[in-house]
């Protein structure tokens, strides 16, 4: 299996996390806390959860009760904790367990399934999520060491920034969508310009209020805002921690194609070329495969 290099590195650069060349993952797309704070990471993998670093010892396995945001979803919620040295831990959440008290993992190997979890929305795909803790506290949902994303810059040759996408499928929550643009692809779909330098946009937009974007360097001073425009809304950016700028929205953003049709949001992920547009309840939208859709955020009165 192909392996690309550290995507992602806690913040005191001692674990890396690593992933497989063909998944897709996320920082900042969830409306979860550990994802507002940069301390956790999602990782979409088509089937088996693999361990995303070098080594480490499992510690612990467990259950709890879950919430149920979608009727298929399991109402127990498995828990790994692996130790990766004497300080640290590795906690893997929305995997069913395969492994046991005790087993030695090293990079690749197979975790357990993920899972339909009942913390995932409707139009949430399965994913493993990932976070690298202190030993004596691996549970809570804050206080996990800060991930620090690793670009690669010849993912930005030739970028250029669109709202224009064409639909690739449709779901029963959601359609995935391709940006319409003849450039190569970036690490993210949908790219972020801040003081001059491009960056890629992680994020579930509108409707998680907040998203992240990530450049190759600091760009502006950690103290003031960094404006900037995603789908035609200006956007006020904050200086969250090393190459990392996030943003919040209000409750009145939302979402519109050209049309006049409302959705929910659209969620825009790393490693994946396509963006999931979610729809609104009940809404049942007449989109085909091949259309054009051109999409842009707005402030509702």
């Amino acid at each position: 299996m192909h392996y690309e290099v550290a995507r992602a590195i806690v913040y005191n650069d001692e674990v890396p996390i690593i992933l497989p060349s063909h998944v897709y993952y996320s920082f900042y797309n969830s409306p979860y806390i550990a994802h507002k704070l940069g301390t956790a990471i999602d990782v979409y993998f088509d089937d088996y959860a693999l361990f995303p670093t070098f080594e480490g010892t499992v510690l612990e396995v467990k259950w709890f009760n879950a919430p149920k945001y979608r009727v298929d979803g399991l109402g127990r919620e498995p828990l790994i904790v692996t130790r990766l040295n004497d300080e640290i831990i590795l906690k893997v959440l929305h995997v069913m367990p395969k492994v046991k008290l005790g087993d030695t993992l090293t990079l690749g190997d197979p975790i357990g399934k993920v899972i339909i979890s009942g913390y995932l929305l409707p139009w949430s795909t399965p994913h493993a999520h990932f976070e690298v803790r202190n030993l004596k506290d691996p549970y809570r949902a804050r206080g996990a060491y800060k991930l620090r994303p690793i670009l690669n810059p010849q993912l930005y040759v030739h970028a250029t920034f669109s709202n224009v996408f064409r639909i690739v499928s449709v779901e029963k929550y959601f359609a995935w969508l391709k940006i319409v643009r003849h450039n190569n692809f970036s690490l993210s779909p949908l790219l972020v310009e801040l003081n001059g330098v491009t960056g890629c946009l992680d994020a579930g937009i509108p409707h998680y209020l907040h998203g992240g974007v990530i450049v190759k360097s600091m760009v502006g001073n950690a103290g003031h805002f960094l404006k900037s425009k995603v789908l035609g809304l200006n956007l006020n950016f904050t200086h969250l921690h090393s190459n990392v700028y996030t943003f919040t929205l209000g409750g009145t953003v939302k979402l519109r194609s050209k049309d006049g049709s409302e959705f929910r949001g659209l969620g825009v992920y790393l490693g994946n070329e396509m963006v999931k547009l979610i729809f609104l309840h009940g809404q049942q939208p007449d989109l085909k495969c091949g259309d054009e859709v051109e999409l842009t955020l707005y402030y509702s009165t």
